[in-house]
Parts: structure tokens; C-alpha cells; sequence
């Protein structure tokens, strides 16, 4: 590899502030600890599976770098078989919350089912992606209430929540943290619409306005988000072990672990090792979910047991 080429950082997700920040400041620090020039893709920034698929049929395997999310990952099924991703380094995880227009009171669980029931039509869910764990949090929450659900899609999680004012959705299902701006500041909530929104529940860290967990409203559960980086199967190992180091010594700095919980995130240690055994399980557990919802008799207690 000539010394002149740079590694290529990917950052594919579309609609994700964090995941700009997070790229640019790796693409800053990777020099630092692992010797050689780095860089933001620039044409794939931000592109979705088109970045994706890019990275798999162009990147040079040796150096490049994806950054993904759970969300993500569950989409390479879509990509021809020309690439296996093998996880390096979880950068951080994330929390979801619960929202519905701030009008009604609904104080729990008994409360949302109650409303929701008096609407003689399908429920209607604002999410990120129907796909991946949202999906199916939406189907067991229809089993456990016995009503319709329909998804609704939105590209901004302030476009979401204009959604759930404007009352073209009954409820939002999305990652506090990108809501977190305009949750916890009065003048941006008047602003971006969030003004009529309360958070029912979250799952991980607290919100500013959230009131109860999705455990004690006893709502289905969803593991917390995360965000990793990839690198291509046909990079040698010893080179990914390399390039794994260096992002874990990258991710340890304070500045890193700042950078991260300003984003409404939450910053984790673990090492590579630790992190590519956490990405495997997920995608196992994930894949296990799908087929078990479509089998089982008892989703929500089965779900509980699946999900720590």
C-alpha cells in the first residue's frame, strides 16, 4: 500500500448528526495512534446503503473503515455476498423514548391502552426505520394490546415529531438522543414543534423529560442502540488487530468520552475483543427475535427473557 494512501473512513448513516461527529473526530485522532493519514469519504458521506454498498464493491478492503449502527447492520442482507463486515470497536450506545402528544395524561400503561382503544382504527407508530429492533417492538406491541399497528417513517426525529403535532401519528418510537436538543431546552421545544410532547418512557440513559422506564410501564423491551466501527473481511488480520487498537485508544481519550455523552449518548469501554463479541450476539439475537415473533404464542414474556 503506497504511503501516500490514505485509510477511508465511511460514515453511511443519513439523518444522524452523531455519526458525523464521531467520524470526524476518529478521522482527526487515527493518525495520531496508528501512523498513517486518514480520511472522511467524502462522496459516501451521509449516502445510506449506496454508501454502503460502495465501501463493499470499491473501498479497498486493506483500508476502509464503516461506521454503522445496529440499525444499519440489519440491512446488509440487502448486499450482494461480495463482503462479510467484521466488527472492530463499539464507540457508544443509546438510549429510545417513548413520545405522545403532551395533551393526553397518560400516567401508564393501562392509561395508553385505554386511549388507544378508543380510536377504532390502526394505531399509528412515527419511527426512524421500520426495520431492525423497531419493527419488532411494533409488532409486540400489537400483540400485547390486540389492536393494528402501522408504521410511519421519517427522515429527522424533529420531522417525527412535527408528525406527532401535526397528529398524523398517535405516538413516536425514536432515539432520545437525537431528540434531546429540543427536549431539555424550552425555546427549542417551542421551535421545533417538540412543545406538545411528553416522553411516556425510555429505555438506557434518562431523558430530560422522561418519567418512567419501558420496564415499569411493562412495554416491551428493545436493547439499547450502538454504534460501531467495520472493516472488511479480507483485510488481514493483523491489520485489523492494528487498526482495532488504535480506535480503542482513540476511544479512551477524555475528549472522545466527552465528545460522546454531549451528543446525548452514552460512552462505553469495551475493547475490541469484547466489542466484536457484543456485535455478534446481537446479530444473532436479532435474527433469533424475527423468527421466534413469528412463532411465538407469548411474545412479550419471551421478548423480556430475550433482552437483558
Amino acid at each position: 500500500m503506497a504511503e501516500s494512501s490514505p485509510l477511508l473512513l465511511v460514515q453511511p448513516m443519513e439523518h444522524t448528526p452523531v455519526g458525523n461527529v464521531v467520524a470526524q473526530h476518529f478521522v482527526r485522532w487515527m493518525p495520531h495512534y496508528l501512523g498513517e493519514k486518514a480520511t472522511l469519504h467524502r462522496p459516501s458521506n451521509a449516502g445510506g446503503m449506496d454508501a454502503i454498498v460502495w465501501a463493499a464493491r470499491s473501498g479497498p478492503p486493506e483500508r476502509t473503515l464503516v461506521l454503522m449502527s445496529q440499525l444499519w447492520l440489519g440491512r446488509l442482507e440487502a448486499l450482494p455476498a461480495a463482503r462479510v463486515w467484521v466488527p472492530l470497536q463499539i464507540v457508544l450506545q443509546g438510549s429510545w423514548c417513548l413520545m405522545a402528544p403532551e395533551a393526553r395524561h397518560l400516567p401508564d400503561f393501562a392509561a395508553l391502552q385505554a386511549w388507544l382503544r378508543t380510536m377504532g382504527r390502526p394505531v399509528r407508530l412515527g419511527l426512524p426505520f421500520n426495520f431492525g429492533f423497531p419493527e419488532l417492538w411494533m409488532q409486540a406491541m400489537s400483540r400485547k394490546t390486540g389492536l393494528t399497528w402501522q408504521a410511519s417513517t421519517y427522515g429527522t426525529a424533529r420531522q417525527t415529531v412535527q408528525a406527532l403535532a401535526a397528529g398524523k401519528v398517535d405516538l413516536v418510537l425514536d432515539r432520545c438522543g437525537d431528540s434531546s436538543q429540543y427536549l431539555g431546552n424550552p425555546q427549542e421545544r417551542e421551535r421545533s414543534g417538540y412543545a406538545g410532547v411528553q416522553v411516556l418512557a425510555q429505555v438506557g440513559a434518562p431523558t430530560p423529560l422522561a418519567a418512567a422506564t419501558f420496564a415499569q410501564w411493562q412495554l416491551p423491551p428493545l436493547p439499547l442502540g450502538w454504534m460501531a466501527w467495520f472493516a472488511s473481511e479480507s483485510m488481514p488480520e493483523e491489520r485489523r488487530e492494528a487498526v482495532g487498537k488504535a480506535l480503542y485508544a482513540i476511544l479512551l481519550r477524555p475528549d472522545t468520552q466527552a465528545l460522546i455523552a454531549a451528543q446525548q449518548q452514552q460512552p462505553v469501554r469495551m475493547s475490541p475483543s469484547e466489542s466484536q463479541n457484543f456485535v455478534r450476539r446481537a446479530q444473532v439475537q436479532s435474527e433469533s427475535l424475527r423468527n421466534w415473533l413469528e412463532r411465538s404464542a407469548d411474545p412479550l414474556r419471551e421478548l423480556n427473557s430475550r433482552i437483558p
